[in-house]
């Protein structure tokens, strides 16, 4: 397989003129949205579709999201009553674990009588990732279009596209999920609940590992058209089932709603991406020597807690320190052991190195790059630098925790108050789904956000 090398910048194009505009909208940045808005919202785009006598996929995120579904789930639940022929719930879990019972009961509002009780008539299922009777397939798109859409960081190889099947079997896919600014894809949403939220190792590896190659640091939080959105766009023009997306924005803390966005996936996420442009994303006037991530209990593993860490990396001065803090975290990642068999590596450790690494499951090599940063590596030497210095304070020990080439830091060490009071320490709660960033980036961000 050819590679290029990650200096190599693809293009990003703006949103589209009226691409965001299509969708409807209510609410917008700072505002809060009151329930009855929510479920009127909801209502009347529910009544102008085509859905009578249909079967209908809702497609919603894990619990690795915040999102107050709650507030959105039961209007749909109505909404749909009576009229379609079916509904059946899937949780876009990508290639996370899948969620408990219990676990699914609390995303979902439902803990006191149950989601079967409280939503009847549904069918709540995880999307199982790792059962191929489950999988469709969907096609190819061939080795040329995935140079032209990924803008010649991958040159000879194709993408096998597959999806859970109930996406192609149901008569209608409706994706019910926020947008955060996202490592990968730049802003998550809309057609990413698709893939990689509903389908298998190819697209999830491809696209991710394309956005290694752009780095994370440099993607995420990128308002427009990035080679990976295009990548899962492309992917989504194969399901022959009617795709309509409610995108929202959720405002700070998860309980609320700030906006909500319906239509067309591209169109709903444009809407969406714009919004989560101005209130997901917090600008610093100065990069910080010490940066203390508090990662909440939504993130059960390394794999999904690392949000921490690529959130919050790009205002970390050069030669500073990122720490995870998380002391209820006990394993890097159950559902991905090849992670230690790889360890924790910046991009150039795995591009400088391509022969030995090239089997290896993609989507490993990106979440390795994007729990390390920018740096460099020379294989003359095997010396490898990182920019920032990345430290897990969780409860992994020691041993284990510098087999995956990070640094160690007991959690009871730290002093989260004192820390605060620090000017050269940013102490973030809640870590994994606002950005940080400089000031001095603002006004190219804020341009396209209007």
């Amino acid at each position: 397989m050819s590679l290029t090398t990650a200096t190599q910048q693809p293009t990003i194009h703006p949103i589209p003129e009226g691409l965001a505009e299509r969708a409807a909208l209510l609410g917008g940045p700072g505002g809060i949205l009151t329930d009855e808005q929510i479920a009127g919202f909801v209502a009347e785009q529910l009544a102008g579709q085509d859905l009578d006598g249909k079967s209908v996929c809702v497609i919603i995120p894990d619990g690795t999201r915040s999102v107050p579904l709650p507030k959105v789930l039961p209007a749909i639940h109505d909404a749909l009553a009576g009229r379609v022929s079916s509904v059946t719930v899937l949780i876009a879990l990508g290639t996370h674990a899948a969620m408990s019972e219990q676990a699914i009961d609390q995303l979902l509002g439902s803990t006191e009588r149950g989601a079967k009780a409280t939503y009847p008539e549904w069918t709540v299922l995880n999307h199982a990732w790792d059962d191929p009777s489950q999988i469709a397939d969907l096609g190819v798109i061939p080795a040329e279009q995935i140079a032209e859409l990924t803008g010649g960081l991958l040159t000879d190889i194709p993408m096998n596209v597959q999806i859970n099947k109930l996406c192609v079997e149901s008569d209608v896919n409706l994706v019910v999920g926020p947008v955060f600014p996202h490592e990968v894809v730049g802003f998550s949403g809309g057609n990413k609940y698709f893939f990689p939220g509903c389908s298998v190792h190819d697209v999830i590896d491809i696209s991710h590992w394309v956005g290694a190659l752009i780095t994370a640091s440099r993607i995420i939080g990128t308002l427009g058209i990035t080679p990976v959105r295009q990548l899962i766009d492309a992917a989504s023009e194969l399901i022959p089932s009617e795709k309509l997306v409610f995108t929202m924005d959720v405002a700070e803390g998860g309980a609320d709603l700030g906006a909500i966005a319906f239509g067309d996936p591209q169109a709903a996420w444009a809407a969406m991406a714009k919004i989560s442009a101005q209130t997901h994303i917090t600008y610093v006037e100065k990069p910080y020597k010490r940066i203390v991530a508090l990662v909440p209990e939504m993130y059960e593993d390394m794999w999904t807690g690392a949000k921490g860490f690529y959130k919050s990396e790009p205002v970390c001065a050069d030669g500073g320190d990122v720490i995870i803090y998380a002391p209820h975290i006990t394993a890097v990642a159950e559902m991905h052991p090849g992670i230690r068999e790889i360890g924790y590596h910046n991009i150039e450790y795995f591009t400088k190195q391509w022969d030995r690494f090239k089997d290896h499951p993609w989507g490993e090599l990106a979440h390795s790059t994007h729990v390390t940063g920018l740096g460099t590596y020379d294989p003359e030497t095997g010396e490898e630098k990182q920019r920032v210095n990345r430290y897990f304070a969780t409860s992994i020990s020691k041993e284990e925790t510098e087999a995956y080439n990070v640094l160690y830091m007991d959690p009871a060490s730290l002093d989260i108050e004192a820390l605060r009071d620090d000017p050269d320490t940013l102490v973030i709660d809640h870590a994994g789904e606002v950005l940080f960033r400089l000031a001095s980036e603002c006004d190219g961000a804020a341009e396209q956000s209007k």
